[in-house]
């Protein structure tokens, strides 16, 4: 019983941080993607 209980703690941990994880990569994507975009543009300005 004590270790099942365990067990479910471990995993609603790691689905806690796996959102984290999701969040931060999307958003670092997001950004490279932004940034990537940007330099382009800059560029066929020049």
């Amino acid at each position: 019983m004590f270790k099942k209980l365990n067990k479910m703690k471990i995993g609603a941990r790691l689905k806690k941080s796996f959102r984290k994880i999701i969040l931060i990569f999307g958003i670092l994507s997001a950004l490279g993607v932004w940034c990537i975009c940007n330099v382009r543009q800059n560029q066929s300005y020049h």
